[in-house]
């Protein structure tokens, strides 16, 4: 902590991590992991209550300066070949945060962070899942009167032409709504419970392996006067469970599309230690029992979100603070 202002301020840091996964994704389409905005300190709220901006429950006040430390981003390829890895930079702007540097373009001139990988790839092992850029530049935005307040951020993830990740043909899509949820019973067990999507993704884009988010699922006929009905709400609390689901593989209904609707994960259960095999939760074997679950028709509401597709941004802000010591002389004085 240094001081400053003949000992009267001190400056103190605030640290930010910012995930894009943290947004209103379940009723929101204008945003994407590279494109979103953040209140700071408080929150505006609509769709029944829910933030519609990701929220930082901290205000942010006397800001003196902010810097973007580091980029965590996928770097898994999209239909037209982009990847991090393969940029020689990529951009993180906040909107309304202009001049940090002394670029030879605009796009330079107004970037908060030039970010590089902070461990080179060859070619031969760029196919990571993630990686961790770094502020290349240490670009730091002073601000020669401090922001009284910032109470919002805008912030976009751009290549080093300037243009956002991920638009125009070949987008990643980090969401997908559910058509329904079938689950065929086979012998031995089935462990696989199929998610059908009201839409065709990418493959490049879904993997076995990742990590995903439901939320507002409810299952076909969740009515107290259909039969099943307990079993069906302790289906919709373990789909939309805060933990989530891992992918175990991605196909399709019909044989020639080349883009895929089905997303896989196991069945509520367990695999037996006394028989080897895979058991479904009693639950859940009521549910297939009781229900239509097991008959791919109908329609469940519902959306998904991959993590594996999300960016973190970490920023540092100093701002100004009285002296903890002159607070004190403060509070002696009037007491």
């Amino acid at each position: 902590m240094s001081h400053t202002g003949g000992q009267n301020l001190s400056m103190d840091f605030k640290y930010l991590v910012i995930n894009s996964g943290d947004r209103d994704w379940i009723n929101r389409n204008d945003e994407s992991p590279y494109n979103y905005t953040v209140n700071i300190g408080g929150s505006s709220l609509a769709n029944n209550n829910r933030s519609i901006n990701i929220t930082v429950n901290s205000s942010l006040e006397n800001v003196a300066s902010i810097k973007c430390e580091a980029l965590v981003i996928t770097n898994r390829a999209t239909q037209t070949g982009f990847k991090p890895s393969n940029q020689p930079f990529i951009l993180v702007n906040i909107e309304s945060i202009n001049d940090t540097v002394l670029g030879s373009n605009k796009y330079l001139d107004n970037s908060l962070g030039q970010m590089v990988t902070k461990i080179p790839l060859p070619t031969s092992l760029d196919n990571i899942r993630y990686v961790q850029m770094v502020n290349q530049g240490q670009t730091k935005k002073y601000f020669h009167t401090p922001e009284s307040r910032i109470g919002r951020m805008t912030i976009n993830i751009a290549r080093a032409d300037g243009s956002l990740v991920n638009q125009g043909p070949g987008a990643q899509r980090d969401t997908v709504d559910i058509l329904r949820a079938v689950y065929v019973p086979g012998s031995p067990t089935t462990q696989t419970l199929n998610i059908i999507t009201s839409a065709y993704f990418n493959g490049l884009d879904w993997q076995t392996g990742d990590i995903i988010q439901i939320r507002n699922y409810t299952m076909r006929g969740t009515n107290p006067s259909n039969p099943g009905f307990y079993e069906r709400v302790k289906f919709n609390g373990w789909m939309n469970q805060e933990q989530g689901h891992i992918i175990t593989s991605v196909t399709r209904t019909a044989s020639g599309p080349e883009l895929y609707n089905i997303i896989q994960i196991t069945a509520p259960g367990d695999w037996s230690t006394v028989t080897g095999y895979f058991e479904l939760a009693q639950w859940f074997d009521d549910l297939v029992t009781k229900t239509e679950i097991d008959i791919d028709s109908g329609t469940d509401s519902g959306k998904i979100l991959n993590e594996n597709l999300q960016t973190t941004v970490f920023l540092t802000c100093e701002v100004l603070a009285k002296n903890p010591l002159m607070l004190l002389k403060d509070i002696a004085r009037k007491t």
